[in-house]
């Protein structure tokens, strides 16, 4: 759901939990349900139909499921890839998903397709229900920008909760809770109805570009030192960037949102 979700916010250019989605095509390689299954669930969040390919099966032997995708990718020439899932990607392919070099043979040709196309990959992949982390070779997770782990932290008393743990190589927030009320998707609310700290300067920030941190912290609902300490923290990770003179009342953008333009 999470996917549809984020497939129907590229396929019209919305916002996604609050960040800045741009609109494109979204190949869809949906090997683990019925295609009736997600062609409901896509029309249900929104998405575009004009700009969303679905791939529900590979014709040829898998041993030639690279040189499918490859095709099947430079065919659509999408904005997005989403494959579901790479158990199913790799079936054939693999004798034993534990074994590094195997699955770096079946993970490292999808990177490199992307890449050199310059489209974004999302690969969904099941999790180990003992630990939650990511199920086979440490290869696969190695293979990848960005490791997002989805659970539900308390499902007997909090069925709409959903939990993301993230781990990468760009910037990005660590732990964040958000919603589905089976309608749609958002960030959790933490105390008094309030979106999670950084997400609030990022919303203060996209909407008033150069502000400086001094302003953020008087547009923010929390203790001064907490807004100034997760400020230090987001240009040290790059959610932030000081297109200013000063380190010390650095003035604020958000990279890659387009508003941040104004402010470089």
């Amino acid at each position: 759901t999470l996917t549809g979700f984020l497939t129907a916010a590229v396929t019209n250019g919305t916002d996604f939990l609050g960040e800045f989605c741009a609109k494109g095509d979204v190949l869809v390689i949906g090997l683990e349900e019925f295609i009736g299954d997600t062609a409901r669930r896509l029309k249900h969040f929104g998405a575009n139909p004009k700009k969303v390919f679905l791939v529900d099966r590979f014709a040829g032997e898998p041993d030639m499921r690279p040189e499918e995708f490859r095709a099947h990718v430079e065919a659509v020439s999408p904005l997005l890839v989403i494959i579901d899932s790479l158990s199913a990607y790799s079936r054939g392919q693999v004798q034993d998903d534990n074994n590094a070099s195997q699955m770096t043979k079946v993970v490292q040709p999808l990177t490199d397709v992307v890449h050199q196309m310059g489209c974004a990959l999302i690969i969904i992949h099941h999790a180990t229900k003992s630990t939650g982390r990511a199920r086979g070779s440490t290869a696969i997770t190695a293979g990848v920008d960005v490791v997002c782990e989805f659970d539900i932290p308390a499902e007997d008393t909090d069925p709409t909760l959903r939990r993301i743990r993230s781990v990468g190589r760009v910037p990005i927030p660590r732990v964040y809770d958000i919603r589905f009320d089976g309608d749609t998707y958002a960030l959790a609310v933490e105390g008094e109805g309030e979106a999670p700290i950084d997400e609030r300067i990022i919303a203060v920030v996209t909407d008033r570009p150069n502000i400086s941190a001094n302003d953020v912290c008087d547009a923010v609902t929390a203790r001064r030192s907490d807004v100034l300490s997760r400020i230090t923290a987001m240009l040290a990770t790059g959610r932030l960037r000081n297109v200013g003179k000063y380190a010390r009342n650095p003035k604020l953008v958000v990279p890659g949102h387009p508003l941040s333009l104004m402010g470089a």
